[in-house]
């Protein structure tokens, strides 16, 4: 392959920039002068950088110029250079290092921003539950990832860990998914983070059920023994038997509405 000289060009393709500086070659694009005497100047300012990175190459070992070739290669793959990984990787680290928020401190921050938002104690009991767990006993996620910070979780952690549950129930998978997917998205439109982590994450597909249709003996036998049982629950099963209303519209009702 022939090597890249770096050489001062005349430029006749313009009325008012006369010289040009081809660094393609380098990994840099053209620089264009009015004058010969700037495009020699920096002629001059980008042969000393060049000596000095290559001095600084010299001194690298076989396995670290090999490892620096190969990050090369698979890059150019991709349409993408080492200068573009690097960026890439610092900006994320920046990132974890501006936002010190830990996802503990996140879960306090949400539930306090849904109760001023007006949202129902149910509401929000569930999603305390869900994310920081009951009191005294942290839940999954909380063991999981709450000392973590909020920017340095990936999809990958959050996918791999929501497989690991290995949860029968596809719908108590969903929801967990849904609500770690309010915390994430609560966290990016504070800008903590670019976007939300648990929108790349699959939707567990959940199994098409018909609603189950109770008798009329069936259903007596069902509010009996809930009246003897727990007759407070008795209110709210006559409302969804005989009104329609879904299980989480009647736990938002008050007495006053019914």
């Amino acid at each position: 392959m022939k090597k890249p000289i770096l050489k001062v060009r005349r430029y006749n393709h313009s009325e008012t920039v006369k010289w040009i500086l081809d660094l393609r070659a380098f990994g840099n694009g053209r620089l264009f002068f009015k004058t010969k005497k700037d495009a020699n100047t920096e002629y001059e300012r980008q042969v000393k950088l060049l000596e000095a990175h290559s001095a600084e190459a010299i001194g690298l070992s076989r396995h670290e110029m090999s490892k620096i070739i190969h990050a090369r290669n698979e890059l150019a793959k991709h349409g993408e250079t080492i200068a573009d990984a690097v960026a890439f990787r610092l900006d994320y680290l920046e990132r974890i290092r501006r936002c010190e928020t830990t996802i503990n401190e996140l879960v306090t921050e949400l539930l306090d921003a849904k109760r001023k938002a007006g949202r129902s104690e149910v509401y929000v009991r569930d999603l305390r539950n869900i994310l920081a767990g009951p009191e005294g006993k942290p839940s999954e996620f909380k063991s999981e990832f709450g000392r973590s910070k909020v920017a340095s979780v990936t999809v990958e952690e959050l996918d791999k860990w929501l497989h690991s549950l290995n949860c029968s129930n596809l719908k108590t998978l969903d929801n967990l998914r849904r609500n770690i997917s309010v915390l994430f998205g609560y966290a990016a439109r504070r800008r903590m983070i670019d976007s939300n982590p648990v929108a790349h994450i699959d939707k567990p597909k959940l199994p098409e059920q018909a609603p189950e249709i109770f008798t009329v003996d069936e259903l007596r036998s069902l509010l009996e023994a809930a009246n003897r049982v727990a007759p407070d629950v008795l209110p709210m099963l006559a409302i969804g038997a005989f009104a329609g209303v879904r299980d989480a519209e009647i736990k938002r009702l008050d007495w006053h509405e019914i």
